[in-house]
């Protein structure tokens, strides 16, 4: 019987997944209201996948989110833990990304994905996005590398855990069920289904229950 010349195992991060993960990243920046993301999805070897942006994104901004995910997997580790690697040594990782072309960006918004697995689990690609703050760059790629059932470095966000916008209200909270900031007003204590003011509007956000009810300054 023939067989073929060569035969090449399913990548564990290929087309279908990694334009899920752009997708959710960019379902995850709606949800959130930030500025207008690029996204870029690469494999293990740094080849892209998937590059997307939204409307109105910056014209270098597709370029930063590149750096971001080649960054990734070219040191094997998050594009925030290169840059606290080297924040004591500014001249050295400015050296280094002039020697690579600008190929390493030492910011947040690069997210490593691996396989989920005892030992750490393999490398398959990264994700980079850019756009927004670095921190919501980031949140926006690990929600993004999670939802396809990777292992995410970071692996967590650094943004609340629950975050709207309620018309000239801001919402945030923790996942200990603190609100750390209500218009301002810090340190509320909050528990599940707890009714608070945002005149003529209720949302519900994760477990908090946002609903007309009076609140004042503590």
């Amino acid at each position: 019987a023939s067989r073929p010349l060569c035969s090449q195992a399913r990548p564990a991060l290929g087309l279908d997944r990694a334009d899920k993960m752009a997708d959710a990243a960019l379902n995850e920046a709606q949800r959130l209201g930030i500025k207008p993301i690029s996204i870029t999805v690469v494999d293990e070897a740094g080849r892209v996948i998937v590059s997307k942006r939204q409307d109105g994104c910056g014209n270098h901004i597709p370029a930063l989110a590149l750096a971001k995910a080649t960054s990734c997997v070219g040191v094997q580790m998050s594009s925030r833990a290169l840059r606290d690697k080297y924040v004591d040594r500014p001249t050295q990782i400015a050296s280094m990304v002039d020697i690579t072309g600008g190929q390493l960006a030492p910011f947040p918004g690069g997210v490593l994905c691996r396989t989920i697995g005892s030992t750490g689990g393999e490398v398959v690609g990264a994700i980079g996005i850019s756009g927004a703050s670095a921190d919501q760059d980031e949140h926006c790629a690990i929600i993004a590398a999670q939802s396809q059932g990777f292992a995410s470095e970071p692996a967590a966000s650094t943004l609340p855990e629950v975050y709207a916008q309620i018309g000239v209200h801001t919402l945030y909270s923790r996942s200990d069920g603190v609100l750390s900031s209500w218009n301002g007003w810090p340190g509320v204590a909050l528990m599940p289904n707890l009714n608070f003011a945002a005149p003529s509007l209720r949302y519900t956000i994760g477990r908090l229950n946002v609903a007309p009810h009076p609140l004042t300054h503590p």
